[in-house]
C-alpha cells in the first residue's frame, strides 16, 4: 500500500511516499480501516518535529512511547476492510478513529489502510461526502468532551475560546452557539476575525495586542462581567489571561497546548485559583470508551447533516491524496490557516 513514512524527525520535507508499505494483516479484535479522509492535527507536527508527547496523549500509561511510528496521522475516516470479528462493525460500514494510539504508539493514518483496536472505532450512519466527514472525529469530539462533559455548558452560558483559530476552537464555537450559548474567542492575528464571527462568535479578542484579553471582552455589553466557562487551548502558560476573563464561580477547561507548555514549573493553586473557580481538563485519549462520545458524534453527524453545523465553514484547507500531507504540514506549522485540514484520498 502506499503510505507517507516519517523516519527521522524534521521539517515537513522527511515526510516522504513510500509506494510498497507493508498492509496491516487481519487481527482479532482490530478493524482494518480502508482510510478515506485524514484529519491533520497539530499533534502530528510535535511528532514529526520530535518533540516528546504527554502521556495524557495516550489511550493508557502503558501505550507511551516517546519514539513514534514510521506511519504519523492520529485520525481517519473511512470503510471497515476487515472487522477482526466484531459483533458491532461490518466489512463495508462507514467507520471513524481518533487519538487511540495510530501515529503514536503504533503506525496511524497516512497511509491507505490502517488498523485500530475495535473498541476506539466508531460506526457511523451517513452519507456525507469524506472531505466533511474527515473533519468531524477528533476536532468536533475533542471541542464536545470538552463542553459537555468537562465544562458543562448550558444555553444562555458565556463561553470563551482561547485559541479560536484552531480546529478544536472553531468546532468548539459552532457547539456552543448550536447550544444556545454566548460565545467569545480570540486569535492572534486581525486578519481572522471576520471568519470567527462568521461562524458565531459574538466577541473577538485580540490575543497578544495593546490591551489585555480581559478588557477588550469587557467592553462588550454581552460579557461586562465576563464568561461562565473557558475553553483554554493555548496552553497552562496562559491560565492567568483565562481566570482574568472569568465570572466569580466560572470553570476553566485546559484542552489545548498550542504553545507545546504542558506544564508550569512554580504555580500555587492557592494564589492562582480564586475562591469558587474551578479548574479542569478535557483529555481526548482517556474518553474514548465512552457511550456517551459515541452519542455525541451520531449527535454532530446528524446536526452537520441538517444543516445546523456548517463544518464546511471549520475546514480551512482540503487536500487531495497522500502526497499533499507534507504541504498540510507546511500550512499548519506556518498558520496560515484558519480551522481544519482535511487530506482526501483518491
Amino acid at each position: 500500500m502506499k503510505a507517507i513514512v516519517c523516519t527521522q524527525p524534521g521539517p515537513p520535507s522527511v515526510l516522504r511516499l513510500d509506494p510498497s508499505y507493508p498492509k496491516p494483516a487481519p487481527k482479532a479484535g482490530h478493524i482494518v480501516i480502508r482510510v478515506k479522509a485524514i484529519g491533520l492535527n497539530r499533534a502530528e507536527l510535535r511528532s514529526r518535529n520530535g518533540d516528546p508527547p504527554a502521556k495524557p496523549e495516550f489511550t493508557s500509561d502503558d501505550l507511551y512511547t516517546q519514539t513514534p511510528p514510521a506511519i504519523l496521522g492520529e485520525e481517519c475516516v473511512g470503510i471497515a476492510d476487515d472487522n477482526g470479528g466484531s459483533e458491532v462493525i461490518s466489512k463495508g460500514d462507514t467507520v471513524a478513529a481518533y487519538f487511540c494510539g495510530i501515529g503514536k504508539a503504533f503506525d496511524g493514518a497516512y497511509a491507505e489502510y490502517t488498523t485500530v483496536p475495535a473498541q476506539y472505532v466508531f460506526k457511523l450512519s451517513t452519507t456525507l461526502p469524506w472531505e466533511l466527514l474527515g473533519a468531524i472525529p477528533s476536532t468536533f469530539m475533542t471541542a464536545y468532551g470538552s463542553l459537555f462533559r468537562a465544562l458543562h455548558i448550558q444555553p444562555g452560558d458565556g463561553v470563551l475560546v482561547h485559541g479560536g483559530t484552531s480546529a478544536v476552537g472553531t468546532a468548539a464555537i459552532m457547539l456552543a452557539k448550536l447550544e444556545g450559548c454566548k460565545v467569545a474567542a480570540t486569535t492572534r492575528q486581525e486578519s481572522k476575525v471576520d471568519s470567527l464571527r462568521q461562524i458565531g462568535a459574538e466577541a473577538v479578542l485580540i490575543d497578544g495586542g495593546d490591551e489585555s484579553l480581559s478588557k477588550q471582552l469587557k467592553a462588550h455589553e454581552t460579557f461586562k462581567d465576563g464568561v461562565d466557562h473557558i475553553l483554554e487551548l493555548v496552553g497552562p502558560d496562559r491560565i492567568a489571561d483565562a481566570w482574568a476573563c472569568a465570572k466569580p464561580f466560572a470553570t476553566v477547561c485546559i484542552t489545548g497546548v498550542l504553545t507545546k507548555v504542558w506544564a508550569l514549573e512554580k504555580w500555587s493553586p492557592a494564589e492562582g485559583i480564586e475562591t469558587g473557580k474551578k479548574l479542569t481538563t478535557y483529555q481526548s485519549a482517556r474518553d474514548l470508551n465512552s457511550e456517551a462520545l459515541g452519542k455525541g458524534m451520531a449527535k454532530i453527524v446528524k446536526a452537520v447533516e441538517d444543516g445546523k453545523i456548517d463544518v464546511k465553514g471549520g475546514i480551512g484547507l482540503t487536500l487531495n491524496g497522500l502526497e499533499s500531507i507534507v504541504k498540510g504540514h507546511e500550512e499548519m506549522e506556518a498558520d496560515r490557516v484558519t480551522g481544519k485540514i482535511v487530506v482526501v484520498l483518491d
